[in-house]
């Protein structure tokens, strides 16, 4: 009796190793079925439809079937098969894996490990005024960071405009730098801006990389004067010292004082 579809299935098949005395477990059938093409999975439909037309309790029939569902036997899976070599199951999952809420998501298989210990920032300490104070001080920063962000809103205690002195470690020598000016702070101009209802917002970026190495500062504020005028105010900085980290910042009123309601914000980066 002729059998033209089997004939078209094991003529796919060609070249596909093959031991006469191997047991047929739905595992290899998988695995024979994994390796072909789309053509080979249209083949294998007319397949099931033939061994289906003898009753579901034919063997192969099944075997087919539970593969193609995942329905995998006991004990089928050698302890090669679940390891993590390349080409495996285990490997195989993990690269073409995606994220079922979010399939957009690209994983960390497509763009390499991710560390363990992820460069993520963290509020080092906030301080908001209840009153007028002439000096605000961030003490004790612990060691390590290698970035830190100062945000500040400032508010003047008067109707005059003045500015916030930023200092590290109390030092107050002329060892800032504004290109090759020597200076003995950062100047965050128009920090306090006059009037009762105007405010200034100040962005400050630090890097604190390596004891041995300058620290570079960039300043960037906006502020309302009190005509309700914005303005901007960006600036670059370097402080030389090369012994240090950073472990203290103090912020000082040019005049006067910084004002009630002026909040500061310092976050570092390991």
């Amino acid at each position: 009796m002729a059998y033209p579809k089997m004939g078209e299935i094991t003529d796919k098949f060609v070249g596909q190793p093959y031991d006469l005395n191997s047991v047929l477990s739905p595992a290899k059938v998988w695995e024979k079925l994994d390796a072909q093409s789309e053509e080979v999975r249209v083949f294998t439909n007319s397949l099931i439809d033939l061994l289906n037309s003898t009753g579901e309790d034919n063997w192969l029939y099944t075997a087919i079937v539970n593969a193609i569902l995942g329905q995998i036997t006991d004990g089928s899976l050698t302890d090669v098969k679940l390891s993590d070599e390349a080409g495996q199951i285990k490997d195989r999952l993990t690269t073409h894996s995606i994220n079922v809420s979010n399939p957009h998501l690209v994983t960390t298989t497509q763009i390499g490990a991710i560390p363990s210990t992820h460069e993520t920032w963290e509020k080092i300490a906030e301080q908001t005024l209840s009153s007028a104070v002439a000096q605000v001080d961030f003490e004790n920063i612990p060691s390590g960071y290698k970035n830190f962000k100062l945000m500040l809103e400032g508010r003047a205690d008067v109707d005059t405009t003045a500015g916030i002195k930023l200092i590290f470690n109390d030092d107050t020598g002329g060892n800032y730098r504004a290109a090759s000016i020597s200076l003995t702070y950062v100047n965050l101009n128009f920090a306090l801006p006059k009037s009762s209802y105007a405010f200034s917002f100040y962005n400050v970026q630090i890097s604190n990389f390596n004891a041995s190495q300058q620290k570079v500062i960039f300043t960037d504020g906006i502020y309302q004067d009190g005509s309700a005028v914005n303005d901007r105010n960006s600036s670059n900085y370097t402080w030389v010292n090369t012994v240090d980290e950073i472990s203290k910042m103090s912020l000082i009123a040019t005049s006067n004082l910084i004002g009630i309601g002026s909040r500061f914000v310092l976050w570092g980066c390991k």
